[in-house]
């Protein structure tokens, strides 16, 4: 008698990191899962519609989106006379994801902003794994600052301030980040 609701959140089989291996086993555990389940919850449209299309399933289906949907802008700092430019990102970085290209990008742009008189401090909230931390750390011209994991208010206040923010993805994140 007890009412099944499929947190659909972390796709299973169908999850296009490296870190989600699709056995058969899964794939058939998964598919009983969905079709006995009373509800089921996904966190965007774009993966609402994937969901749809590949389990064939959208009754009782919810889009539960997840993250900062609701939170009120914190008050802005006051940046107009900083000599940085703040750059923040959020999330997770590593394995799915690098900062070398980006490390690469703001090294090449570093005389265009010494001419200005200003320069690059880069935030990251969330976990770093070793290798991309020990990238960080030998970097020279850059202002790096790895705060860790924070509550969901503290990134979000963190990424409402900053000048810029950073999404460090592909095109495997297009049903997570509409």
């Amino acid at each position: 008698p007890c009412k099944v609701h499929l947190d659909y959140r972390d796709e299973w089989t169908e999850c296009p990191f490296e870190f989600a291996h699709a056995t058969s086993l899964a794939r058939m555990i998964e598919k009983l899962c969905i079709k006995h389940a009373d509800s089921v919850t996904v966190t965007t449209k774009s993966q609402f519609e994937h969901f749809q299309a590949t389990f064939g399933r959208s009754l009782n289906v919810y889009i539960k989106q997840n993250g900062c949907d609701d939170y009120l802008p914190p008050p802005h700092k006051d940046r107009q006379h900083s000599d940085r430019i703040c750059l923040s990102h959020s999330g997770s970085i590593g394995g799915h994801n690098s900062v070398v290209g980006l490390i690469n990008l703001l090294n090449s742009l570093v005389p265009f902003l010494q001419a200005q008189e200003k320069q690059f401090e880069l935030n990251f909230c969330g976990v770093v794994d070793v290798y991309q931390t020990l990238l960080l750390h030998e970097e020279k011209n850059l202002t790096i600052s790895i705060k860790g994991q924070l509550t969901p208010a503290q990134a979000f206040e963190d990424s409402c301030n900053a000048d810029i923010n950073l999404l460090l993805i592909d095109n495997r994140f297009e049903r997570y980040l509409p």
